[in-house]
């Protein structure tokens, strides 16, 4: 049996930015010129840097065999991230194929050594909830790192595809949304 899994997605920011954080605020660049005779009459101003946007990547990303019966353990990571405070997203797939097994906290949210919660529900049939964030109230962590892994059991053979719906990153200003 062959399955295929490789999904990104870019994912939002819990509630409208914060005006008054400096981080949500406008960067200004404002090139140096040297006020020696050598200098560039006309200097070409620096860019100003893109923001990079968040994604949280299913891996791995490339396709595998796997037999009924086999488990399916994938990374859930996440790239570019900043102030995060916590996620959460619902997981489709197909349940005649895929039957959710556990969930394992990533490194990524503990990386400070701060205490995190994990937890997972299976709503219905192929429908799993998940919801992972730091415990307390003033810590976040930025950049990239694997945020879980999740487990599955191969139940038949066939493909599922997995897809988020309902996706939401939380940065420490506005861990409620």
């Amino acid at each position: 049996m062959l399955f295929s899994i490789f999904i990104i997605i870019y994912l939002t920011q819990c509630g409208p930015p914060d005006p008054d954080n400096p981080e949500n605020q406008p960067i200004d660049i404002t090139p140096a010129i040297d006020p020696s005779p050598e200098s560039d009459p006309n200097p070409t101003p620096t860019p100003e840097p893109q923001p990079t946007s968040t994604t949280v990547k299913i891996e791995p990303a490339i396709s595998t065999f796997f037999t009924p019966g086999s488990q399916l353990t994938i990374s859930v990571n996440i790239a570019n991230a900043s102030n995060l405070f916590g996620a959460a997203f619902d997981l489709i797939f197909d349940p005649t194929i895929l039957q959710f097994v556990s969930a394992q906290k990533g490194t990524f949210l503990e990386q400070d050594g701060v205490s995190t919660n994990l937890l997972t529900i299976v709503d219905s049939p192929g429908h799993l909830i998940v919801g992972y964030s730091i415990l307390g109230s003033s810590a976040d962590v930025s950049g990239s790192g694997t945020l879980m892994t999740l487990t599955f059991k191969t139940l038949s053979a066939g493909a599922s595809n997995l897809t988020f719906q309902n996706n939401s990153l939380c940065d420490a200003s506005n861990p409620s949304g």
